[in-house]
């Protein structure tokens, strides 16, 4: 995506530069679910039942959390995310 490359069996990102990302087990599973699944809009209950597989509470909100911190990693400018 827009010269990143993410390789699913390596578990690796590599920006546009041609650097390698490093991403937690959780912030991969994220892009990963993203990139399977692109130009569709997730819910949380689905992207915890991708990522984690198990189920979502009411009030939690580590999906957003990941977001964000995924959003610092691969945004030009987080607040206005290009990507997620």
């Amino acid at each position: 995506f827009e010269y990143w490359k993410l390789n699913l069996s390596r578990r690796q990102l590599v920006d546009p530069q041609g650097a390698e990302i490093e991403l937690t087990t959780c912030e991969f599973d994220m892009l990963a679910t993203f990139v399977r699944h692109a130009g569709r809009v997730l819910t949380r209950d689905v992207l915890m039942d991708l990522t984690r597989d198990r189920n979502l509470e009411a009030f939690d909100r580590t999906i957003d959390a990941q977001i964000v911190l995924l959003r610092r990693k691969i945004e030009t400018d987080p607040k206005r995310p290009q990507f997620i």
